[in-house]
């Protein structure tokens, strides 16, 4: 293999047009991040202030479906108890979601006064009551769409529609609901739908439906069930992964870890470019997608099926291909499943460090009252608002476990990190191509350092195993898991 490749180094005019291309391609991909901090408005297609309203109704509702799972549980296993630890699963959530915590939205407050209800928390449910009815002075009496937004806690706005009433009459007065509100309901809240079904019939005086109660169980208790699994599942792997993120340090400090990372003498300003290109080709996609009116996932489908084209810049510029792979780590190292096994290992090693992340996120969101649920992916809502198709979903999923990963590894491990380490170091390199890959995401400043910490684990992957195989497979195995998990719940 040739140690260099008869490339001609580009002039100064040219350098000077791919670094200011770079530098606004940056700018235009970070504004999330600054419009987070309130140093820019967001972008014409993204409303933070609805994302971050409806992540926190996500993160209460599985909040709440898990407690009511756990009793529906406690029912089954713990006999003449089950009452106390249903009292003490209530103070728990209680505490959990008091104070500065509550979620001030109107379907919070919904969620919470059927899961008081549900749990015979009669102080808990008489102040959701007493906020709701609150809220419905002067609210219309007839036709379900009609509306009136209403003043809030902390100064919110909420649209509380006749059927919002006649939800409050039922629990405040027993008075039953009609079979198109109960479907409507359940089309609104789900599982929690059907909590008000079953609150209903106790209301008309109408024997309990068993197949609604026991779908209810049944559901709540796969949902508890997969909840308790996954916390079970961190805390083993955290515990796992802080054992191996030790031995890994302990082992760079005695000199005893292999840097496998190399470089092969082609010139860097060549991964540069083609970094720059794939920035500009991705804020392209992006503003085609939001002049046709499509949304942001159809641009980034776009640009990911183009982004190969682009890869092959170098091959343009005269690289030759044995070269350009052995440049950006596609070679098979120690052996190719060999490397592929060192991903998962990877991942469970990463765990406490995205731990530090969120708890980095959770005092800046006291520090600065951003809130902390403004750092979900937007594709969470776009999957559990119940508006994508099933094969809409199977497409997100492949994008997210297969094509990110491949993308975005071969771009900012393989392009961005070689370009990079010819003029600094690792310990330099590193933090540099983290900070930019998290700044990009959509997430803000509460997904920023997560993020970062999950980019400093895949760098450093590709600087100790110097191939790209064990950093995609990690990356996947991000994505993977917290796909299942969104999906799952």
């Amino acid at each position: 293999m040739d140690d260099l490749d008869p490339v001609q180094r580009p002039s100064p005019a040219r350098r000077f047009a791919f670094a200011s291309l770079f530098a606004v391609c940056t700018a235009l991909l970070t504004i999330p991040l600054w419009a987070s901090l309130g140093l820019l408005p967001p972008e014409r297609h993204d409303d933070p202030e609805a994302r971050s309203q409806f992540a926190e109704d996500f993160l209460l509702e599985q909040q709440l479906k898990t407690i009511v799972g756990i009793a529906e549980l406690a029912k089954k296993v713990a006999g003449d108890q089950a009452p106390k630890l249903e009292r003490q699963l209530g103070d728990i959530e209680k505490t959990v979601i008091s104070g500065e915590h509550e979620t001030h939205t109107l379907k919070g407050w919904e969620l919470r006064l059927i899961t008081y209800h549900h749990l015979q928390l009669k102080d808990a449910e008489d102040r959701a009551i007493e906020v709701l009815a609150w809220r419905a002075v002067e609210a219309p009496a007839v036709g379900e769409n009609d509306s009136e937004t209403l003043a809030g806690d902390a100064g919110t706005t909420s649209v509380l529609t006749a059927l919002d009433v006649r939800l409050i009459e039922l629990y405040r007065e027993d008075r039953p609901l009609s079979e198109a509100d109960i479907q409507s309901l359940e089309s609104k809240l789900g599982f929690f739908g059907k909590l008000v079904a079953l609150r209903n019939a106790k209301a008309a005086g109408q024997e309990l439906p068993t197949e609604l109660a026991q779908s209810i169980s049944d559901e709540a208790f796969r949902h508890s069930a997969i909840f308790l699994v996954f916390i079970l599942g961190v805390f083993l792997a955290g515990l796992t992964g802080v054992s191996l993120l030790s031995v890994f340090i302990y082992r760079i400090l005695n000199g005893r870890i292999q840097w496998l990372f190399s470089k092969w003498g082609t010139p860097p300003w060549i991964f540069f470019e083609t970094f720059t290109l794939y920035f500009a080709f991705m804020v392209l996609a992006r503003r085609l997608a939001d002049l046709l009116g499509l949304s942001p996932m159809a641009g980034m489908v776009f640009a990911a099926g183009f982004v190969f084209i682009i890869a092959a810049y170098p091959l343009l510029m005269g690289v030759k291909g044995a070269t350009l792979r052995a440049e950006l780590g596609l070679t098979r190292g120690a052996g190719f499943w060999r490397e592929i096994g060192y991903g998962p290992v990877g991942y469970v090693a990463m765990i406490p460090l995205v731990g530090v992340g969120i708890t980095i996120s959770m005092a800046l969101s006291r520090i600065t009252g951003i809130k902390m649920a403004s750092g979900m992916h937007p594709i969470v809502n776009l999957v559990k608002e119940g508006k994508a198709a099933p094969a809409l979903i199977a497409l997100i999923f492949l994008l997210a476990v297969v094509g990110a990963p491949i993308v975005e590894e071969l771009m900012f491990r393989g392009y961005l990190y070689r370009a990079l380490r010819s003029r600094f170091s690792a310990a330099a390199s590193i933090p540099m191509v983290s900070a930019l890959f998290a700044g990009i995401h959509p997430q803000g400043l509460m997904g920023f350092f997560p993020l970062f910490f999950i980019g400093l684990a895949l760098a450093v992957m590709r600087e100790w195993r110097g191939t790209l195989w064990a950093s995609m497979v990690l990356h996947a195995c991000v994505n993977g898991v917290s796909m299942t998990m969104i999906l799952l719940l």
